[in-house]
């Protein structure tokens, strides 16, 4: 056989139904034994200390073996090394061929025409042994040779060029599945560790053979159903019944969507177990085609994340509440704001309070973060205590506050915060150890949300009443203007606007950098690239301030083109420093930017795995498929890439899975505290176990003191950085060298 569509075909289907990688292996040499007619095969595969012996073979006696199978890429010099490792001798280059391999049809010419000290070249079995034809395969994936094939023969010219170009097109197969194989193993190593971080569970896997309307699946599919033992035989009705009634129609059109686009799916459902228990799982789906590129088998892997969701769900918790009051954060305002939106249109009308700390700075400046913490609990206490049973109150971020009013038919919302205001007036604020009493006020800004139409004009009409409390003389309460404030507010976007603008125009960004540090030497490992927009009075803007805005009126593309011009600009100056650089997600999938990356790379001469780009993972998340394709692209041109702030986006641990990414950077969220805060340890861990069970490697954001390092350095992770070990600063060539 010699149709490599077939061939690859059937190397799938082996891949599929295989134990083992010793059990695919011995399957594949069969084949090809069958294909080439050849009598003497043998696969080798590089273990991790360079050795080659020999994972499968047909044909060598066990002589042959023992000599053959003690040699190391490092130590030992013969053909095989020497096509692993792409080192020549003289004797080779008349047999290499275009594709690394090594293929010689007359042994006997090959030795009369070599001096006798270089027959220890050949380590003289093969022709001990008298074989005539000696070919050496390379099996190679992306990332480099992970063994050979070793073909021999004892006629001459065994071999033609058609025949080594076809075994070298199957052996980059055998790559990819050698290292799904040792990927697989790797999993199932870390299996307990993955547990405790409840992630990763039970994992089967099934096939549905279209032509002979059968399934098939593996001893755990019934397990993680649920079925009773008697009704555990494969049976594609039974599989469909265990799935949760509400959820089967969505299976059935993931099922139709892996046919008609011939696309990997996934998918999270329920299934109800015999006893009428519900678990969750997840479900990947891939088509198998026949060798007419028609649909012969779906091949699907389900896991029971049930353990995972009820994680997520924590998870979900801590990503929409305050992890020091515990009360929600500004991510789950933003839902309720627009539930009350919506309300406001059936005659429920809600107002949004805006409050925060009168000279909370000085507080925490003169008395530190410590007393500030107990403070911001303290007011929140006094806050829940003198709310409606239907009224919340969230954490917008540091000392700011907002509570929604539910359902204001009764009630007028400037005599509800007065009430708030003089509580907390009126209430008394110790602290602790040294028994000072504190008087601690609020400035509240008030909106009324109805005939308000999205969150957008809620918060800026609310931080502009805010903002008039403030400088009325603080400790009061304002009524917000919806008229005089939001065109106001427009005005400063529009400033905004115009700021940016100029700013590409006139080249009046800058870039500064921070250092991210290993962890193993505390030395500088690479630097991320940051901007800064510089204003007409000179000052400096950081990305908060303008980002959102060039994002929502169109001109992230033309600042992301700058940020990769003046990038590589500065990378040409520098020689080995390698660094990291944020591109938005507005950006992905742009055909002009990866030109740009492109024809920069050759035209500044800088080595693509000195760059590594970044992406947040909520940009990631929000068009998946979309990110993966631009990563693999980005990829290809050999450059790096990070998902950053993971965890801030709350994924499933799935996304990290499919995400070929080669770093994790972990918000700052889960780093803070994670000496003392035994929820921030746990998950830093679990996400720091789980990228590294995924071969990507971890950087913690937000390192602030010595306790986090020392806490992150027993934890494993790969880098850290943040303030402690540098601040940005604006990029300066000869302090970076």
């Amino acid at each position: 056989m010699k149709d490599k569509a077939k061939a690859v075909s059937l190397l799938f289907i082996l891949f599929i139904k295989a134990k083992s990688k010793k059990d695919y292996l011995k399957k594949v040499l069969r084949v090809i034994k069958k294909w080439i007619g050849s009598k003497h095969i043998g696969i080798r595969v590089i273990d991790t200390i360079g050795n080659i012996p020999y994972e499968s073979y047909i044909g060598f006696d066990r002589e042959f073996w023992e000599v053959e199978n003690d040699i190391n890429v490092n130590t030992s010099s013969c053909i095989c090394t020497r096509v692993i490792t792409g080192t020549q001798e003289a004797m080779d280059s008349p047999f290499m061929t275009t594709g690394g391999s090594f293929s010689c049809n007359d042994t006997d010419k090959l030795a009369h025409n070599l001096k006798g000290k270089d027959l220890s070249l050949l380590r003289g079995k093969c022709l001990e042994y008298g074989y005539k034809t000696l070919l050496v395969i390379p099996i190679k994936n992306k990332k480099g040779i992970v063994g050979v094939i070793h073909i021999t023969d004892e006629e001459t010219n065994k071999f033609d060029k058609s025949t080594v170009e076809f075994l070298e097109y199957i052996a980059r197969f055998i790559a990819e599945a050698i290292q799904r194989f040792d990927l697989q193993e790797k999993l199932k190593k870390s299996e307990a560790s993955l547990a405790k971080a409840q992630r990763i569970a039970r994992l089967g896997n099934y096939e549905i053979d279209f032509s002979k309307n059968k399934i098939w699946w593996s001893q755990e599919v019934p397990n993680i159903l649920g079925m009773r033992i008697k009704e555990a035989q494969p049976h594609k009705e039974l599989f469909l019944q265990h799935i949760y009634p509400e959820d089967r129609a969505l299976f059935i059109k993931k099922v139709k969507e892996a046919l008609q686009t011939q696309r990997p799916v996934s998918l999270d459902h329920r299934v109800v177990g015999a006893n009428g228990s519900i678990r969750f799982v997840h479900q990947d789906l891939e088509v198998v085609l026949n060798g007419e590129g028609e649909a012969s088998l779906i091949f699907g892997t389900i896991q029971d994340i049930t353990k995972q969701k009820e994680t997520e769900n924590r998870l979900h918790h801590l990503a929409t509440h305050d992890y020091l009051t515990s009360i929600p954060n500004r991510y789950l305002l933003s839902e309720r704001i627009a539930q009350a939106i919506e309300k406001g249109k059936k005659g429920i009308v809600s107002s949004l309070l805006f409050f925060d700390i009168d000279n909370f700075k000085q507080i925490n400046d003169s008395l530190g973060h410590s007393v500030g913490d107990e403070i911001i609990v303290s007011v929140v206490k006094v806050i829940q205590g003198n709310l409606g049973e239907k009224d919340c109150i969230f954490r917008f971020g540091g000392d700011e506050f907002a509570i929604l009013l539910d359902d204001m038919t009764n009630r007028d919302p400037y005599q509800e915060a007065e009430k708030l205001r003089k509580a907390i007036k009126e209430a008394d604020y110790i602290d602790i150890p040294t028994k000072e009493v504190f008087d601690i006020t609020i400035s509240i800004g008030v909106v009324n949300l109805q005939g308000l139409e999205n969150e957008h004009q809620v918060l800026i009409l609310a931080d502009n009443a805010l903002y008039k409390a403030k400088q009325g003389g603080r400790n009061r309460v304002v009524l917000a203007n919806p008229k005089e404030n939001y065109i106001l507010k427009l005005t400063e976007t529009n400033k905004t606007v115009r700021l940016v603008r100029k700013a590409l125009k006139e080249d009046a960004f800058t870039l500064y950098a921070q250092p991210i540090i290993d962890l193993k030497d505390n030395k500088v490992a690479y630097y991320e690239l940051l901007l800064r927009l510089i204003d007409k009075n000179g000052s400096i803007k950081t990305p908060s301030s303008f980002i959102p805005i060039a994002e929502r009126f169109g001109l992230m593309s033309q600042v992301d083109y700058w940020v990769i011009q003046r990038a590589m600009m500065l990378m040409s100056s520098f020689e080995e420093e390698q660094f990291f650089i944020n591109l938005s997600g507005i950006s992905m999938g742009n055909e002009a930017l990866f030109k740009l990356i492109k024809e920069g790379l050759t035209e500044y001469q800088i080595d693509p795995q000195r760059i590594c780009f970044e992406i947040t993972e909520t940009a990631a998340v929000k068009d998946f498929i979309k990110a993966k394709d631009w990563i693999l692209k980005i990829k290809k041109l050999g450059c790096k890439f990070a998902v950053d702030d993971f965890g801030s986006g709350f994924s499933s641990f799935s996304y990290l899975r499919l995400l070929p990414v080669d770093y994790v950077k972990i918000d700052s969220s889960f780093i803070h505290n994670i000496h003392k805060n035994p929820t921030n340890y746990a998950l830093a861990k679990a996400i720091n176990e789980v990228s590294h069970t995924l071969n990507k490697k971890t950087i913690a954001e937000g390192v602030y003191d010595e306790k986090t390092i020392k806490m992150l350095k027993e934890l494993g992770f790969n880098y850290g950085q943040g303030y402690y070990y540098g601040k940005p600063e604006e990029v300066n060539i000869n302090k970076m060298l």
